[in-house]
């Protein structure tokens, strides 16, 4: 399991070291926040790092309030992008992550950690200014075994800066 462990941890950051292209108009990195929680009392934040014109890296964190199950999710993703401008257009992503889900037992509060690895798709705007809207849908599968469903969303409308 450990080697497994960290292959995924290579994969994921031998890129970071890799030569990049040049992206004169646009910065290489992204804040954003997730739209769809902002009513709800959650947060969800993201970073993405650009690496080229067609993928970037990034990291998902979700802090959940004591009304759902999930109480915190950290992801690291990987996009790749096939629209006609740099780092916009729709994306595949790919996500590995770790979840601390809520589980109510008899009426006391316990928590169950897990694992979880998923897709989504999606399509994000860049405007000129670098204000940068993403919209996205996918699933993931989570090695809960206490949970009522190991599958999870993964969905989002998120926005940010690009600077």
């Amino acid at each position: 399991m450990k080697y497994y462990m960290f292959l995924l941890l290579g994969i994921i950051i031998l890129p970071l070291f890799s030569q990049s292209s040049d992206i004169s108009d646009y910065g290489k990195h992204e804040f954003k926040i997730d739209l769809g929680y902002l009513f709800v009392p959650c947060l969800k934040l993201e970073y993405e790092y650009i690496l080229s014109e067609e993928s970037s890296v990034g990291a998902v964190c979700f802090f959940g309030s004591e009304d759902i199950d999930m109480a915190f999710q950290a992801l690291a993703i990987y996009r790749w992008y096939f629209g006609n401008e740099p780092i916009s257009g729709f994306f595949l992503e790919g996500h590995v992550g770790f979840s601390r889900l809520r589980n109510y037992d008899f009426e006391t509060e316990d928590y169950d950690n897990s694992l979880g690895a998923g897709i989504a798709l999606g399509r994000k705007w860049v405007s000129k200014k670098g204000v940068a809207l993403d919209i996205f849908a996918g699933v993931g599968k989570t090695t809960s075994y206490y949970s009522d469903s190991t599958f999870y969303p993964r969905m989002g409308i998120t926005l940010g800066k690009r600077i």
